[in-house]
């Protein structure tokens, strides 16, 4: 087949983030033997610069081809410039086909969501008479409730009920749903009885991530200025975006916390956002078991995982979050959880006995959960053997295929 991946987000080789969806799944269905085009934004997202000037094509090592779509510029995540630069960047893409009769898809997989652009997306597909797969890797409806006003709350559903119906009339037009998580999926066939819908996680290379681990024999801690860790030493990270909904404060105090006082604990951030600052004012104090490693690359990553007993996944309690894909490095390298989500991640967590439980927002519950790890070795220790059973499950390239088999069913 001739398939197209629709996605103005992402990082290509070289850009210096992990790899992206769209990546994985475009590798998926080169290594299927299908003709492949992921359709970029000429905008990265995180670094917010232009990738180039103007239209570009590119091919990767991998066989795919790569073509990035002039749009327009945006400063902040929540903002009108955004959903300019998303509808910008769909009707180029539009008027780029349009100009070419001969360039034509059999399938087109839009990643979701797309509730600003997506409908140029779906009259593309219908005038080229390609399917049209939705892949939903964030429930933007339900994220913008999130930063209504307290008193609005309660009227979610009503205020954004334009967004939702958006939504839905996009999936209504697809011939498949994917979600990256079993919540995300239902979510998606809620919007559009009736279409056919799978599962295929985000996940991780697990043989590579374990690789790195092997190899490392204590170059990663020089090069970072870490000291060697202690004997008996319990090490704990958070790994990823430095947000306010990602529930920092709580970590911070609970680093502090009278019950984890005297414990020899060592709690590691790595990653960035707009509570670094906050980081590196607390790595100052005299306490000294917080050090921030700023933002390293997938390898260091991956090696500095060798050392750390407790991965945290800390999110408030209104977060829409399913399944982060920190809990797949935490799994691919053997590493306890700590959780404050419900959802699929939380029950995972529970019936496969990962870690533990805390309440969104509580630093004493979070420190709690810590110091029962810290404080029985046993438990913590078939906590990581759980974790490192678990992780194949989630490797990158089953799920990925999967995709690609669920999508090749249904042309």
């Amino acid at each position: 087949m001739k398939v197209w991946i629709v996605n103005p987000y992402g990082s290509l080789p070289g850009e210096a983030w992990r790899e992206y969806r769209s990546a994985m799944l475009a590798e998926a269905y080169a290594r299927a033997g299908h003709e492949v085009t992921w359709w970029l934004s000429n905008f990265e997202h995180r670094s917010k610069t232009f990738r180039g000037d103007g239209y570009e094509e590119r091919q990767l090592e991998n066989g795919v081809n790569v073509r990035i779509v002039p749009t327009t510029a945006y400063s902040g995540h929540v903002s009108l410039a955004r959903i300019r630069s998303e509808r910008n960047f769909a009707r180029n893409l539009a008027q780029h086909v349009r100009l070419d009769p001969k360039d034509k898809a059999d399938l087109i997989v839009l990643a979701e969501p797309s509730i600003f652009y997506g409908k140029f997306i779906v009259e593309m597909a219908r005038s080229i008479g390609a399917e049209l797969v939705a892949d939903v890797i964030d429930i933007w409806p339900e994220v913008f409730a999130m930063i209504l006003p307290r008193p609005l709350q309660g009227l979610e559903r009503v205020l954004l009920a334009p967004l939702y119906m958006r939504r839905a009339a996009i999936l209504r037009s697809c011939t498949g749903i994917v979600g990256v998580s079993e919540d995300y999926r239902e979510i998606g066939v809620r919007a559009a009885p009736g279409v056919p819908s799978a599962v295929s996680y985000w996940g991780v290379d697990v043989a590579r991530v374990r690789a790195a681990i092997d190899s490392e024999s204590g170059e990663v801690l020089q090069k970072l200025g870490l000291d060697a860790k202690k004997p008996g030493e319990v090490w704990v990270i958070y790994a990823g975006t430095l947000g306010a909904g990602y529930d920092m404060e709580s970590i911070i105090q609970a680093a502090r916390a009278e019950c984890l006082v005297g414990k020899s604990v060592k709690f590691l951030f790595a990653g960035d956002g707009p509570q670094r600052g906050l980081l590196e004012s607390v790595c100052k104090l005299p306490t000294g078991n917080i050090v921030y490693l700023g933002r390293l690359d997938p390898e260091d990553l991956n090696l500095i995982y060798k050392y750390c007993d407790i991965g945290l996944s800390t999110y408030l309690a209104r977060s829409t979050v399913s399944m982060p894909i920190k809990f797949y490095d935490y799994l691919a390298a053997g590493i306890a959880i700590v959780n404050s989500l419900e959802r699929e991640i939380g029950r995972l967590i529970a019936d496969h006995h990962l870690g533990k439980q805390y309440v969104p927002g509580d630093a004493e519950s979070l420190a709690t959960a810590i110091a029962v790890l810290v404080d029985d070795h046993a438990s913590l220790a078939v906590c990581k053997e759980n974790s490192a059973a678990l992780a194949p499950k989630f490797d990158q390239y089953m799920q990925h295929d999967a995709f690609v088999k669920f999508t090749e069913s249904l042309v």
